[in-house]
């Protein structure tokens, strides 16, 4: 499998596999409305190899579990967007652009790679979208469930039957049931994990093979630890530890993890 890096959303880096000669490093260019492409040399050198030209500034990106298509959030044009990537060049091919209504903040496949999740900031809801054998995103397909304003992520569970949505204002990670068939969520038996604290977690990232998941917390400086219950996906806060050193005083907020 190809590893994938991702940073504040704007950034992809597709690592060499049996199929895929180079390692090219995705950058999200918003001002210039553009998604660079690099080639990663083995010296740590950048070599610019394309610069993809699109509707909107870009955003957030990801690609699906088989790295064949890369989808990008495109913010100012409030679109979502889908490219093929060649398995040996890594050159960008654009298959499909849908509107969505709103500005993205977040985007990530589930883990078939058949639904594309994403998460609105400004319009405080999660949608899912199906993903065509060929990667063009289906635009009449999108489900949109409102949640609460400030809805920074998304992360899907291992087995593929619970998606969790941080939310910064309201202090919360969100969850819900996802139907993979009908690509729609329900509420999960716990809908929110409030904090006690108004910590602001931003992001959550699931531990590959443990029942444990991390998020970092943007007003709390902090990253917490929360266990997966096994029954029916649940998350429980056990531990939260500072990010910062004991004697710092200045400002500060934490953003991934």
């Amino acid at each position: 499998m190809i590893k994938i890096f991702l940073t504040l959303g704007l950034l992809l880096l597709l690592a060499v596999s049996p199929v895929r000669a180079e390692t090219f490093v995705y950058v999200s260019v918003s001002g210039e409305k553009q998604i660079a492409r690099y080639r990663l040399d083995a010296d740590g050198a950048l070599t610019d190899r394309q610069n993809l030209s699109v509707a909107g500034s870009p955003g957030a990106l990801c690609v699906d579990p088989e790295q064949r298509f890369l989808f990008a959030a495109l913010r100012s044009s409030s679109q979502l967007a889908s490219f093929q990537i060649d398995a040996k060049s890594g050159r960008l091919t654009p298959l499909s652009a849908i509107d969505v209504g709103a500005s993205s903040a977040f985007v990530t496949t589930d883990r078939s790679g058949r639904l594309l999740l994403s998460a609105y900031y400004g319009a405080g809801q999660v949608a899912v979208h199906r993903i065509s054998k060929t990667g063009k995103l289906i635009s009449d397909s999108g489900r949109f469930t409102p949640t609460a304003k400030n809805a920074h992520s998304v992360a899907v569970s291992p087995d593929n039957r619970v998606i969790y949505v941080p939310h910064t204002g309201p202090n919360a990670i969100f969850q819900f049931n996802l139907n993979t068939e009908t690509g729609t969520l329900a509420p999960h038996a716990a809908p929110r994990v409030v904090r006690s604290e108004n910590i602001g977690p931003r992001h959550l990232w699931l531990h590959p093979t443990l029942p444990v998941g991390y998020s970092s917390d943007e007003q709390g400086n902090s990253v917490t630890v929360f266990e997966r219950s096994k029954k029916d996906g649940g998350l429980q806060a056990v531990q939260t530890v500072s990010t910062l050193p004991a004697d710092f005083t200045g400002k500060n907020s934490t953003s991934d993890v």
